[in-house]
């Protein structure tokens, strides 16, 4: 199930992270011009792959300032039990020891090195997560994930280990770049934030909100995005409002995951659906709350976090959309930012919840709301 597998393997954005690299991400050294034999297939899709994430959020601008292009990376090539077969240094931060440089036949332009030596204690600190963090190569910090021949050689980029190498290292640069928000709460703990309420009336604003994203991102005029936008408005501040929480989850947790996780999903999910012209990319994904038939830690799991990679990077395109300029997200959620933009009065929200009623299938999220309340 992918959505389980994504989740897993995300980090705690901004506040759980501790990935800022004091040093300049710059090359320091450019391709050579020979041939190299170092790489094999597996490996050069694995460049391939990165190379076109990288161009595609350069040439796109999807977010000014996260130069994802320079970014270093440690890429270690594992075999069906896990084991490292081989490790790649992508845009070396120091002259590595034993590093061996590609040739342009196989680093596609990219400043790539064969580097073997500390590979399995790299695979050591990566784990059953999948990447790490701040791996340390000659004093320099590195992002480090594995990649083999399963989640390489696919036909379809929902399943590359490239999705999950540009969301992670966008969750690195948030670290840096976000500001901290003082009211924002992060809860993440074994029994998937058992803090936030699993319940019917929150629910059913949660499958409502689902519901009007379904199938984003794709071509919509502004004053479609606009309607769509208002009504995210209206749907969060209503599941704010019944929220009865101590800790105001709804709030204090759920509008904060929107921006940390939503925006990373929003890179992710971009690069998936045009840099890999991937039609099944969507913002909504995971867990079909009308259909599905998962068991309740499972959908406890979603709706209690997953839940917000899905409507956070709906509103973030949406933002981005209807020309708002999405950096400013680094210092507000992506709810403060469309209430702001659109300039909603508490009596707008309730004139729109109203009309939500008249005009989406209500009843439909309502009873699937209660179905999942009485797993």
């Amino acid at each position: 199930m992918k959505y389980i597998t994504t989740v897993t393997l995300a980090c705690l954005a901004i506040s759980g992270c501790n990935s800022n690299n004091p040093k300049k991400n710059t090359p320091t050294t450019t391709p050579t011009a020979s041939n190299t034999e170092l790489a094999d297939s597996v490996d050069e899709r694995m460049i391939h792959d990165i190379k076109k994430s990288m161009v595609y959020l350069d040439e796109n601008k999807v977010w000014k300032g996260f130069d994802y292009k320079s970014k270093p990376h440690y890429m270690v090539r594992v075999d069906s039990n896990g084991n490292p077969e081989t490790a790649f240094i992508i845009n070396p931060q120091s002259k590595v020891s034993g590093a061996q440089k590609l040739g342009s036949n196989e680093s596609l332009g990219l400043n790539v090195y064969k580097y073997e030596a500390q590979m399995h204690t790299a695979n050591d600190k990566i784990g059953s997560v999948g990447y790490y963090f701040d791996y340390v190569i000659d004093g320099n910090k590195y992002y480090t994930q594995t990649y083999s021949v399963k989640d390489t050689i696919v036909s379809n980029s929902l399943f590359s280990f490239s999705k999950l190498t540009a969301h992670e290292i966008f969750h690195s640069y948030q670290v840096g770049s976000f500001k901290k928000l003082d009211w924002c709460q992060q809860y993440m703990d074994s029994d998937f934030n058992s803090k936030y309420p699993f319940e019917e009336e929150i629910l059913v604003r949660q499958i409502a909100q689902l519901d009007l994203f379904e199938g984003l991102p794709h071509k919509v005029t502004k004053a479609e995005a606009t309607e769509k936008l208002k009504r995210y408005i209206a749907l969060k501040f209503d599941e704010m409002r019944v929220d009865i929480t101590p800790e105001k989850m709804a709030k204090n947790m759920g509008l904060c995951q929107e921006r940390g996780e939503g925006t990373a999903q929003y890179i992710e999910t971009m690069i998936s659906k045009y840099a890999y012209k991937n039609n099944e990319a969507s913002f909504v994904y995971g867990i079909n709350a009308h259909s599905d038939d998962f068991d309740n830690k499972s959908m406890q799991m979603f709706f209690k976090w997953g839940i917000f990679y899905s409507t956070g990077a709906s509103a973030t395109w949406l933002l981005s959309e209807l020309g708002y300029d999405i950096t400013q997200l680094e210092s507000t959620t992506p709810y403060h930012a469309a209430k702001t933009l659109l300039k909603m009065s508490d009596d707008d929200i309730q004139a729109k919840l109203l009309d939500i009623e008249a005009t989406m299938n209500m009843d439909r999220a309502r009873k699937s709301a209660k179905r999942l309340a009485n797993m």
